[in-house]
Formats: structure tokens, C-alpha cells, sequence
């Protein structure tokens, strides 16, 4: 393994982000950007300078859905709470990680070393029939 820099990193998410775009398309999953990958399409036309990460949110049921469906145990793995080994993820939001790839991060906790370059999707619970009809993209 080598050590990729932040260009290609950031390369590797927009793989990933792409890959869940064509996934949620076919699937008629809704989802938006979050945090500051929203703010930073926003403001900056990209990522915010000093960003390192893509966050993404979708309704529960989207979320549970790309959880136990998306090429996970293929190219990617999901993370998530109701995972099992090294899918388990003990956070209230899940990560899509790239296999064969990995990241390290200091001082995180052991449930962090099987997770590779990844997104972070974040559920979104008790959205109103009037957000959900004009619909999350």
C-alpha cells in the first residue's frame, strides 16, 4: 500500500459518492449531500479547503436499504450498527468504505481499523410528508 494524497483521496470519495449516486438512482433511494460536503458545493464548487471527507444523510428507510443492499462484501463494505464483524459500526450513522484500501487515523477507537477510504451516510428520522413528496436529491 501506498500513501495517496489529499487530490487522490479526495478522488477515491468521488468514486464512491458516484458509485451510491447510480445505486440510489436505480433503486429510487433519495438522498442529499450533507454537512460540510453540502455547504462546500455550495460555497466553494467543491470540497470546503480544508475538508477531508464527503457526508451524505437519506431518509431511515433509504439508509436501512443501502445498508444491507449496496455492493457491500464486492467492492465496498457498509458499516452500520446492525453489522455484523468488521461491518459493525458502533455510531448512529453508517460508513461506505472502498475495500483493499485503508485509512489511519490517530487516536480513533479499534472499530475504525477495518474501515478504508469511506463516506459518511447519515439516517435521517421524522421528516414530514411535505419534505418526503418533494423529495430529497
Amino acid at each position: 500500500m501506498r500513501e495517496l494524497s489529499l487530490i487522490e483521496l479526495r478522488e477515491k470519495q468521488l468514486e464512491i459518492l458516484d458509485d451510491i449516486h447510480k445505486y440510489c438512482i436505480e433503486n429510487d433511494l433519495k438522498y442529499s449531500l450533507a454537512g460540510g460536503s453540502l455547504l462546500g458545493a455550495i460555497r466553494h464548487k467543491g470540497y470546503i479547503p480544508w475538508d477531508d471527507d464527503i457526508d451524505i444523510m437519506m431518509p431511515r428507510d433509504d439508509y436501512e436499504y443501502l445498508m444491507e443492499n449496496f455492493n457491500c462484501n464486492e467492492k465496498y463494505n457498509c458499516h452500520h450498527l446492525k453489522g455484523d464483524g468488521k461491518n459493525y459500526f458502533p455510531r448512529f450513522y453508517g460508513k461506505i468504505s472502498l475495500n483493499n484500501t485503508k485509512i489511519i487515523e490517530p487516536n480513533s477507537p479499534s472499530f475504525f481499523d477495518n474501515i478504508g477510504i469511506n463516506i459518511d451516510v447519515f439516517p435521517i428520522d421524522h421528516l414530514s410528508k411535505r419534505i418526503l413528496s418533494k423529495g430529497i436529491k
